[in-house]
């Protein structure tokens, strides 16, 4: 590098001449597949480009994270999407979607929070009340709308 750059003038020095530029998304782009198909030597393309080989690696090393995440099939589904803090009130609401929106029995509702949640704390009375204490405020609300 050294030696190249003896007896040459600073404006002859074509290595170094755009490191200042930036090089947008789409140049990194088809650097980077250039040098995960191997189509040039990185340090060609490097010096051709005013980048350093570095930076072609780390671009290199992005688009082969994107295309193995791309054409990953087992990730999506194990992939964590969210917690949910489950409280009563958030089974009450649950008990009560399954009824009003899924036409679930009580007897299924209790099955269900037993099986996918692993909680055996509800009866089919306490969904009962559940599904009336709705029934109570709905009406308390239609009454006031007429």
């Amino acid at each position: 590098m050294v030696a190249n750059n003896i007896g040459i003038s600073a404006c002859e020095q074509q290595f170094f001449s755009r490191t200042s530029t930036a090089v947008g998304p789409i140049e990194r782009r088809n650097l980077s597949l250039q040098v995960l198909a191997k189509t040039d030597p990185v340090t060609l393309l490097a010096q051709s480009h005013g980048v350093s080989r570095k930076f072609l690696y780390q671009q290199a090393a992005k688009a082969q994270q994107a295309l193995d995440k791309a054409f990953d099939p087992m990730r999506p589904d194990k992939e964590v999407l969210y917690y949910l803090p489950i409280t009563k009130e958030w089974i009450r609401q649950l008990a009560l979607c399954l009824v009003l929106v899924g036409h679930s029995p009580f007897r299924a509702v209790c099955e269900i929070l037993d099986i996918a949640f692993d909680y055996q704390d509800i009866s089919i009375g306490t969904v009962h009340n559940i599904v009336a204490d709705a029934v109570i405020k709905a009406r308390a609300i239609n009454k006031n709308e007429s």
